[in-house]
């Protein structure tokens, strides 16, 4: 595997995403993080927050494989953490969690 085949960021390990929420790593890309201005490849993922239904395919894993649900796109910095959501279901997920921790 490529460096940019291997997430650096494992989000239920760091806190960002609740354990058993279904994601998959979609690679990285090199921009420059707005937080730090590191020039680092931030890690790309989709996930399902919230309800999904569906099988643990492939077995055991976390994957948002044969499940439904609403998927979001993330991105993540390996150096300062920071959390960009790239798409309105994950601004979504972030305006659900402010209202929850108020």
């Amino acid at each position: 595997m490529t460096e940019s085949e291997v997430a650096r960021v494992d989000p239920i390990k760091e806190g960002i995403f609740p354990s058993g929420t279904p994601y998959d790593f979609s690679g990285q890309r090199a921009v420059e993080c707005e937080n730090c201005g590191s020039p680092m490849p931030h890690d790309y993922y989709v996930a399902i927050l919230g309800m999904w239904g569906g099988f643990r395919l492939p077995f055991g894993k976390n994957s948002t494989t044969g499940k439904v649900g609403k998927r979001s796109n993330w991105s993540f910095c390996a150096i300062c953490g920071e959390i960009d959501a790239l798409d309105e279901a994950a601004q979504d997920e972030i305006r659900k969690a402010a209202r929850r921790s108020q």
